[in-house]
């Protein structure tokens, strides 16, 4: 090349004065650097429009997505928002009735009902009401009922107790005492392990109790305790 300085990018010529420029060499070589640049700078622009294209869809694929995590944000929000006006009407409600808790939040009136009843030591049984309705006592909790029973036992008395089972369509059950005289002034009581089920008759011969029943569907435990 007869120029005696060039660009510094792409190297065209740059001529001084006493320079002697070639048309076949200087002009033509830098129409071909500069085509050459033009080349290379359409296929970066072909590529860039490519990425730029396939970013497009990343951005609107995303956009896609963000809008729903947007909607289900929503949506739990919502929910939550329901829940938490529950949750204070029922703080708001605890300690309004009997029996009360001093903490008014869930977790704090459970802990310290859990405490109250022993924090699972067990209940006693003055804890646990009775219902006297049939029986006619007067305890309105089992330790009272036990109690009230073991007092109306006279004293010196003695019991016995023999169990049996109805069978399947049977109607009767004979239990023996073997240590029991049963008179006139001897208690017998009777027990069934179905509440419903009830001696139709009973009968006492020496020391041997019949149990009359209706025929029964399915077998029937029974219990007759005698007390002297």
């Amino acid at each position: 090349m007869s120029a005696t300085n060039s660009t510094p990018i792409i190297n065209l010529p740059l001529f001084i004065g006493s320079d002697k420029p070639a048309w076949l060499t200087d002009w033509n070589g830098a129409m071909n650097i500069i085509d050459a640049a033009i080349a290379n700078l359409q296929t970066a622009e072909s590529g860039t429009a490519t990425s730029l294209a396939s970013l497009a869809q990343s951005v609107e694929a995303l956009s896609g997505t963000v809008s729903q995590h947007t909607t289900s944000l929503q949506t739990l929000t919502s929910a939550v928002s329901g829940n938490t006006g529950s949750i204070n009407t029922i703080n708001s409600l605890i300690g309004n009735g009997e029996p009360t808790t001093t903490d008014k939040t869930i977790i704090g009136a459970i802990n310290e009902i859990y405490n109250d009843i022993g924090a699972g030591d067990g209940v006693d049984a003055d804890e646990v009401n009775y219902d006297n309705t049939s029986s006619g006592l007067t305890a309105t909790d089992v330790q009272a009922a036990i109690d009230e029973v073991y007092a109306a036992i006279p004293a010196g008395s003695s019991v016995e107790v023999q169990r049996g089972t109805l069978a399947i369509g049977g109607t009767s059950v004979a239990l023996t005492f073997a240590s029991q005289t049963i008179g006139a002034n001897t208690l017998v009581d009777v027990y069934t392990d179905d509440y419903a089920v009830a001696p139709t008759n009973v009968s006492i011969s020496g020391q041997v109790v019949t149990l009359t029943f209706e025929a029964q569907a399915a077998a029937v435990a029974v219990a007759v305790k005698v007390q002297n």
